[in-house]
């Protein structure tokens, strides 16, 4: 999955998928004691081309190999569908975190496709898109 390494438990900030470091996020504590901790899901990716670009020249961003295999040889639709799931299988594991509180998604360029999607597959329900 995709992480983000450069963020600490303070902050609470992700990119997109967590696996092994969801340890980041727990236990997840507010910056300040009005705010609730949240993170911030990237984009789904959209090919394999779009995870190596976001390994390789992001900065704390690391992609791990299960991930580049599940988007092997995939295009289009069927791109866009796997990365739907991959974003929203995230979010799903983020919920059951302690202290997070709520989810960023962003999905630039296809933002009116993809955010209701995700949202949708990772059973936030309508009220999310407000």
């Amino acid at each position: 999955m995709l992480s983000c390494h450069w963020c600490g438990p303070s902050a609470v900030a992700a990119v997109f998928a967590i696996s092994a470091s969801i340890s980041l996020l727990s236990p997840a504590t507010p910056i300040a004691p009005t705010t609730a901790p949240f993170t911030r899901i990237g984009t789904p990716p959209r090919s394999t081309g779009m995870l190596t670009y976001m390994h390789e020249r992001i900065p704390g961003v690391e992609v791990d190999d299960a991930t580049f295999a599940r988007m092997e040889g995939l295009s289009g639709d069927a791109a866009a569908a796997t990365g739907i799931e991959i974003a929203a299988e995230a979010i799903q594991r983020l919920r059951r975190v302690p202290g997070v509180s709520g989810v960023h998604l962003m999905a630039p360029g296809w933002e009116s496709i993809a955010v209701p999607a995700v949202v949708r597959a990772a059973g936030l329900g309508s009220a999310a898109l407000g």
